[in-house]
């Protein structure tokens, strides 16, 4: 895994300093060989790298790399290194040259658990989160997001869909939340351009709300939503683009009343996408837009605006309620709806009348569909969310009464096993890559290759649980005089912490949580085709991985130990990491709008 990172100026401060050693070592490292190596030597990406190996070193420098750079002298490389390092955010403690040839450097690891865990403490919630952006080239304002075929209530109307909803529509509107809190946690603006509606009880379950366009909620009035269609169809009727009949282009000059849009019987107005595409000189295929892109229809025979004219509306809608107005939009649609949505994006830059809609980039966002199956059957079933959210709720229940027998009754065990089956849940639908296929297992087997994800859920929110408990027993010992309150930081002697997973718990996650949540929406900053790689399973990925080493850790470390002084130093330094590993776990279930149990 490469260190360097792609961030916008305003990134958060442990990201700042990480990313501010990770240059320096390797700039030390380049001008190091520049000094003894007459040739110079280039590499088109970074050379440091996250050692898979602690006991080589926390970074890592590949063998073939050292080989080309020809650093030899590795005496006269470390100690020229250590006396450079010491003034680095991160001080590096030693440099060794492996078997293979690679170099591998180690931290000092108290000097970097200090530091760290005094950023967690000061920064608390917002710890990975960058500062808002400002308008700049490099830093864009803003981010608007458009749902495609996701509930909607078009403006100024009250009717809501009253079909069940299925799993496609509740995966992507966990996507297109958990994607808002991504870029907000980035720093961006972000503003959702077509509203959607909670349709069903289901979706309060989830506690998915009403996407608003802007922050105030303003909405838009009839007569506004008249006004903004008018205008598109106008701007379609005029667009050098549009097709008057089956093969040839109009041309942009005057039309006649038959094509007038406020005449009683407007023509059909349809668009050249094809046209446009290939005069942009647009990519077409798997990296580009989709092949079978040709003409869309933008206004029917009756003169009503077509579906995608429609979606136009209230992209234009949106805008209208939106301040600064966005530099990026985001069309998240599924796989089926996409080229539906690649219509509408072109429709929209064709219609709308801003001044430069050509210089708002649009980007598409695909997820996956979603298909169940059952263990010990092959029959295929059509589950809707609600169905899927009872099954599961079921399967948490039985659970639970496994463990907790006859207790398992009651209101608020059904609170409990509720919020637990919605946490399972978002993790089972956001763990995956977005673009691949969800495939749902709906028996309760144990088979381990049958095992349904909601389990990843429940298992962190337990272990969240599990140190919420930790803490308050300690405050209970600190009351009745059992042990001394908990130190500051700056007082702690970190060099008692010597095992190789509390080092672990720190570098891997606590660290590299701001890191993995940069590299989430790094793609947004780089990209130029349309279609973009936002990883929105990484965060559930992380919350996993660290819970289970967590709960390695914690199965055999007796953290509260006897009240005696030698015992007690170490453990206050492993109540402040694990302190700062319960603030990673809470601020990452923030980003899957999951509220964590302090009991279980």
């Amino acid at each position: 895994m490469r260190c360097m990172v792609h961030v916008p100026k305003k990134m958060s401060e442990m990201l700042k300093e990480f990313t501010v050693f990770s240059e320096r070592l390797e700039h030390f490292i380049l001008s190091f060989s520049a000094k003894t190596n007459p040739v110079n030597v280039t590499f088109d990406s970074n050379i440091l790298r996250w050692s898979k190996k602690p006991h080589l070193g926390d970074f890592s420098v590949a063998a073939a790399v050292v080989a080309r750079l020809k650093i030899k002298d590795n005496t006269a490389f470390t100690a020229a290194l250590l006396q450079e390092s010491r003034h680095w955010p991160l001080p590096i403690d030693s440099c060794i040259l492996t078997d293979q040839g690679g170099l591998g450097f180690k931290l000092h690891r108290p000097s970097v658990f200090k530091k760290v865990l005094s950023a967690v403490l000061t920064e608390s919630d917002n710890y990975g989160r960058f500062a808002a952006m400002e308008v700049d080239a490099e830093a864009p304002a803003g981010v608007g997001i458009v749902s495609g075929r996701l509930p909607r209530v078009e403006t100024g109307t009250a009717a809501e869909d009253k079909q069940d909803l299925t799993l496609s529509q509740l995966r992507g509107l966990l996507l297109t939340e958990h994607l808002s809190a991504l870029l907000e946690t980035a720093g961006f603006q972000v503003s959702h351009l077509t509203p959607t509606t909670c349709s069903s009880d289901i979706l309060d379950c989830f506690g998915i709300k009403a996407f608003q366009s802007s922050k105030s909620g303003a909405t838009s009035s009839k007569e506004s939503v008249k006004e903004t269609k008018e205008r598109l169809v106008r701007s379609a009727s005029c667009c050098k683009f549009r097709t008057s009949g089956p093969g040839d282009l109009t041309s942009s000059g005057p039309r006649s009343s038959e094509d007038d849009p406020s005449s009683p019987n407007p023509a059909e107005i349809n668009l050249d996408l094809r046209g446009f595409i290939v005069e942009e000189k647009l990519p077409l295929g798997k990296s580009g837009y989709d092949k079978n892109l040709q003409r869309v229809k933008v206004v029917l025979q009756d003169g009503s605006p077509s579906p995608v004219l429609a979606q136009c509306c209230l992209i234009e809608e949106g805008l209208n309620h939106t301040y600064p107005l966005p530099s990026r939009l985001i069309h998240v649609a599924s796989q089926g709806a996409c080229f539906q949505q690649q219509r509408v994006a072109f429709t929209w830059q064709l219609c709308s009348n801003r001044p430069t809609p050509g210089t708002i980039c649009q980007y598409h966002l695909t997820h996956g569909p979603v298909a169940t199956r059952r263990a010990e059957s092959k029959e295929k079933k059509d589950v809707s969310a609600a169905e899927l959210l009872r099954i599961r709720e079921a399967q948490t229940r039985e659970a639970s009464v496994l463990k907790y027998g006859e207790e398992v009754q009651g209101e608020g065990w059904e609170q409990l096993i509720r919020r637990l089956t919605i946490a399972g849940l978002k993790f089972e639908m956001l763990g995956k890559q977005c673009g691949h296929m969800l495939k749902l297992e709906l028996s309760n087997s144990r088979n381990s290759s049958t095992w349904p994800d909601s389990r990843d859920g429940v298992f962190v929110m337990y272990n969240y649980a599990r140190l919420c408990t930790l803490f308050s027993h300690f405050d209970e010992e600190v009351t009745k005089g059992t042990y001394p309150s908990l130190p500051d930081i700056a007082s702690l002697n970190f060099s008692l912490l010597r095992e190789d997973q509390e080092w672990g718990l720190l570098f891997n996650y606590i660290l590299q949580y701001p890191v993995m949540l940069s590299g989430c929406v790094a793609d947004l900053l780089q990209t130029k085709g349309p279609h973009i790689n936002i990883h929105t399973h990484r965060v559930c990925s992380f919350l996993v991985s660290l819970c289970r080493d967590l709960s390695s850790y914690y199965s055999h470390t007796h953290v509260l130990g006897e009240p005696r002084p030698h015992l007690i130093a170490v453990m206050f330094a492993r109540l402040h990491l694990l302190k700062g590993v319960q603030q990673v776990l809470k601020n990452g279930l923030s980003l899957l709008n999951i509220q964590p149990l302090t009991q279980m």
